[in-house]
Protein backbone atom coordinates (compact mmCIF):
# COMPACT_ATOMS: atom_id res chain seq x y z
CA UNK A 1 0.00 0.00 0.00
CA UNK A 2 1.68 3.42 -0.71
CA UNK A 3 1.71 5.93 1.75
CA UNK A 4 -1.11 8.08 0.43
CA UNK A 5 -3.30 4.92 0.53
CA UNK A 6 -2.24 4.29 3.85
CA UNK A 7 -3.24 7.87 4.66
CA UNK A 8 -6.67 7.74 3.00
CA UNK A 9 -7.35 4.18 4.85
CA UNK A 10 -6.41 5.48 8.51
CA UNK A 11 -8.35 8.50 7.85
CA UNK A 12 -11.42 6.24 7.07
CA UNK A 13 -10.86 4.44 10.18
CA UNK A 14 -11.06 7.54 12.27
CA UNK A 15 -14.09 8.72 11.20
CA UNK A 16 -15.76 5.23 11.11
CA UNK A 17 -14.41 5.14 14.60
CA UNK A 18 -16.84 8.05 15.93
CA UNK A 19 -19.36 5.73 15.33
CA UNK A 20 -18.29 2.03 15.66
CA UNK A 21 -14.91 0.01 17.45
CA UNK A 22 -12.63 -0.29 14.78
CA UNK A 23 -9.23 -1.09 14.06
CA UNK A 24 -6.54 -1.18 11.46
CA UNK A 25 -4.97 -4.27 10.41
CA UNK A 26 -1.77 -4.61 8.78
CA UNK A 27 0.45 -6.97 7.28
CA UNK A 28 3.98 -7.57 7.04
CA UNK A 29 4.92 -7.73 3.23
CA UNK A 30 1.86 -6.86 2.13
CA UNK A 31 1.23 -5.12 -1.38
CA UNK A 32 -2.06 -3.90 -3.15
CA UNK A 33 -2.72 -7.78 -3.96
CA UNK A 34 -2.88 -9.42 -1.28
CA UNK A 35 -3.12 -12.76 -2.79
CA UNK A 36 -0.21 -14.52 -1.25
CA UNK A 37 -1.48 -13.11 2.32
CA UNK A 38 -5.24 -13.93 1.77
CA UNK A 39 -5.40 -16.15 5.28
CA UNK A 40 -4.66 -13.21 7.33
CA UNK A 41 -7.21 -11.32 5.75
CA UNK A 42 -9.65 -14.39 5.65
CA UNK A 43 -8.96 -14.65 9.44
CA UNK A 44 -9.57 -11.05 10.16
CA UNK A 45 -12.83 -10.90 8.04
CA UNK A 46 -14.20 -14.37 9.76
CA UNK A 47 -13.52 -12.66 13.32
CA UNK A 48 -15.02 -9.35 12.21
CA UNK A 49 -18.16 -11.33 11.08
CA UNK A 50 -18.56 -13.53 13.77
CA UNK A 51 -18.13 -10.60 16.51
CA UNK A 52 -20.75 -8.39 13.89
CA UNK A 53 -23.35 -10.94 14.51
CA UNK A 54 -22.88 -11.47 18.16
Amino acid sequence: MTSSHAGAANTVAQRLHRHIEVEEVTVDGGKHAMLSHASEFERAAVEFTAAALH
